[in-house]
This record gives C-alpha cells, sequence and structure tokens, in this order.
C-alpha cells in the first residue's frame, strides 16, 4: 500500500439505507456483514487485484475507489461507533482480521510507513498502560502521578483502554490521526494508553482530566453527538 492514495471498498448499485459510507450517494449500498460477537465489520481493500478474489463469493457486488483522505474522516465519524469495525485485504467473510476504528487507521500508518512501525507497538499492543488510578490520586506515589499527568499533557495520542476487554477508545488526538494518515508522515507520535474499566464513569474521569490537562478532549461515548 506504500504510497496508495486510494482505498477499495465493496459496493453494491441498489437502492438501500444501508450505507456505511456517509457521503456516498444513496445507489451505492457498501457491504457490511456481522460477526460471531454482533459487530458489524466493512471490508476495504488495497487494491482492484487483491479485492477480486473476496468478491468470487459475493453475486452483484463489486469494487468502488475512494480517496484515503475520504475513508479516513468515515473512519474518525465511526470512532464512537462501540460495534462499527474494518477490516483491510480479507480472503473472506469468513477469514478475516476485525479492526477497531483507531486499530484501522493505524494499520493505515504503518502500511503507508513500514519504518514506523514503533507506531504500531505503540497504539496496538498496549505495551506500556497507565493505570487510571495512578491519574487520579488512587496511587500511593504522589510523584508518580505527577509524572504521569505530564505525559499526557505532551502526548500526541491518548486513549482509553478497558482491562478487560482490550478495547480501545480515543480520548485524544483524533487531529493527530487523521493528519498522520493523510499526509503520510512517519514521525512517531507521543502515545500514551490508560488502562480503566469501561462498564464504570472511569474514562468520563479521564476525559475531564485531559480536557483539564490540553485544553480538550475527543471522547464521545456510543450514541452521543
Amino acid at each position: 500500500m506504500g504510497g496508495t492514495s486510494e482505498l477499495c471498498c465493496v459496493v453494491k448499485s441498489n437502492i438501500s439505507d444501508d450505507v456505511a459510507l456517509k457521503s456516498e450517494p444513496n445507489e451505492w449500498a457498501t457491504l457490511r456483514w456481522t460477526d460471531e460477537f454482533g459487530n458489524s465489520i466493512a471490508p476495504f481493500f488495497t487494491s482492484l487485484e487483491s479485492g477480486q478474489p473476496f468478491l468470487k463469493e459475493l453475486n452483484g457486488w463489486q469494487l468502488k475507489r475512494y480517496p484515503v483522505s475520504f475513508v479516513v474522516e468515515v473512519i474518525l465519524a465511526d470512532i464512537k461507533q462501540e460495534t462499527s469495525f474494518y477490516t483491510i485485504d480479507p480472503v473472506s467473510t469468513e477469514k478475516f482480521k476485525a479492526l477497531s476504528p483507531v486499530q484501522f487507521l493505524t494499520e493505515l500508518i504503518c502500511r503507508k510507513n513500514p519504518v514506523g512501525i514503533e507506531t504500531q507497538d505503540l497504539v496496538l499492543k498496549h505495551q506500556d498502560i497507565v493505570p487510571i488510578e495512578a491519574l487520579l490520586g488512587g496511587g500511593r506515589d504522589p510523584n508518580a502521578e505527577v509524572e504521569y499527568r505530564r505525559l499526557l499533557a505532551v502526548a500526541d495520542l491518548i486513549f482509553g483502554v478497558d482491562v478487560m476487554s482490550g478495547k480501545q477508545s480515543i480520548v485524544f488526538g483524533r487531529l493527530s490521526l487523521k493528519e498522520l494518515v493523510r499526509t503520510g508522515q512517519s514521525n512517531i507520535l507521543g502515545v500514551v494508553n490508560v488502562g480503566l474499566d469501561s462498564e464504570t464513569m472511569e474514562i468520563e474521569k479521564l476525559a475531564a482530566l485531559v480536557q483539564d490537562i490540553k485544553g480538550h478532549h475527543d471522547y464521545y461515548r456510543a450514541g452521543t453527538r
């Protein structure tokens, strides 16, 4: 995918309300299927050639090119949707890697910039996760709390990571992700992953803390905004 400015989506010429790409004319319906966990999966392909084998199991569907910038806009809009997932170059609707919106964008970055693999390691593998208690005064070391808050102050990307499921939610850095995918720059962004329980109000507390430190946050719970 190096240097490409387009992605291919699977579409059907049909009047339908099931349009995943919000700005797409109504006569084009985009393919989505539901996985075993109830997540909605939308496939993208890095070239027409890579998508042709996938189409063999589908009747009436075709590949349509979109600018990467347009795809990024759609993915960023879907970050707040907890059941919207994507996949790149799937073999079939049974054999694919489901990616959250943040993981999808990170995968695009890494495919465009293989040298910048550190970004993928930071965002996807959660090598270093700061417990939210350390940021909210629940830790035993006040100095560590100050240091962790300094990390938030200089971070380009801040994610809340559910400690049980590993699910990511972007709390800060939506514009940085968008710009990184759009420009293809391989500069490594400062990433902070905060471990929390998404079944509680901890992510809202993190968002409020980020608001205080950074001046705004990018977290919106599904069904809001």
